[in-house]
C-alpha cells in the first residue's frame, strides 16, 4: 500500500457510505467520488482545518481539492453536503457561514479552494457565470 504524505498527489477514493473529513495530517489533493454520498440528508464531506494556532494543522490559502465524480452521483437533485471544520468559527463557503453547503457538479468536477481570510469557495470549473465574458 501507497504511503499518504503531505508533499505527494493523493487520491482517496470516497464511496460514500460514510462522512468524510479532510484532515491535515495527511492532505488529499483529490477526492474520487465511487459510491453515492445520498444527498441533501446523505454523508458530510468536512472541510480541512484553517483555524489552529500550529500552522502546520491548517489548510494553506491558495490550496485546491479536486472531487472527481465519474458516475455522476452529484446532480442538483442530489447534492453533496460540505462544511467547516468543527473546531473553526467564521468560516464561509460559498458565501453561507452556517450549516452545511450543498453542492453539485455537471462536468463531474468540483474545485475545492481555500482563499484565505475564512473563505472556502467551491466551483465546477466547466460551468461559466450567467452572462459569460465581459468586455
Amino acid at each position: 500500500m501507497a504511503q499518504n504524505t503531505k508533499i505527494w498527489l493523493n487520491n482517496y477514493e470516497w464511496d460514500g457510505t460514510s462522512n468524510f473529513s479532510l484532515g491535515t495530517d495527511i492532505f488529499y489533493n483529490s477526492i474520487t467520488i465511487t459510491g453515492d454520498p445520498g444527498g441533501s440528508t446523505g454523508r458530510i464531506l468536512s472541510l480541512p482545518r484553517t483555524g489552529s494556532t500550529d500552522p502546520t494543522e491548517n489548510m494553506g490559502w491558495g490550496s485546491t481539492v479536486i472531487i472527481q465524480d465519474p458516475s455522476g452521483f452529484l446532480t442538483s437533485s442530489n447534492p453533496l453536503r460540505v462544511q467547516k471544520d468543527a473546531r473553526d468559527s467564521g468560516i464561509t463557503i460559498n458565501g453561507a457561514s452556517s450549516g452545511a453547503t450543498t453542492v453539485f457538479t455537471k462536468s463531474g468536477v468540483l474545485e475545492i479552494s481555500y482563499t484565505g481570510h475564512d473563505y472556502f469557495i467551491i466551483v465546477d470549473p466547466a460551468v461559466t457565470p450567467a452572462g459569460g465574458p465581459q468586455g
